[in-house]
């Protein structure tokens, strides 16, 4: 789940956001309409070499989204924790292992069971 959308950009309710990884990159392109958007390009965290192939969103039962890359380069399943505008960081966190593949997409899974145990965000000690 995303557990801390930092910047007031984010508190907007009537935006609807894609987003989307690779290359220790995250974009985001919060729009209302085919011409009103805005982006911001995020350095992630930890820093990965891989690109995406698979993206997908699991919305649970408390409607908390949760987003997951696929790394193309089988380093890897992770799961977008933390997003700060202001600071155009973001923080993923690996799942799982992956294979090495080019065929693979992604999904949308809304109001279902997340497939992953709950993670949590690092955080400073």
């Amino acid at each position: 789940m995303l557990r801390s959308l930092v910047g007031s950009e984010m508190c907007i309710r009537d935006r609807d956001y894609l987003v989307g990884a690779g290359y220790s990159k995250v974009l985001v392109i919060g729009y209302t309409n085919n011409t009103d958007h805005d982006h911001w390009v995020l350095t992630s965290s930890p820093s990965y070499d891989d690109a995406y192939g698979a993206a997908w969103n699991h919305r649970d039962l408390a409607g908390h989204d949760h987003l997951y890359f696929s790394a193309n380069s089988g380093s890897g399943v992770y799961e977008l924790v933390d997003i700060d505008l202001t600071l155009l960081t973001a923080t993923m966190v690996q799942l799982l292992p992956s294979l090495v593949t080019s065929n693979n997409d992604g999904m949308n899974c809304l109001l279902s069971v997340v497939p992953f145990a709950p993670t949590y965000a690092p955080t400073d000690s």
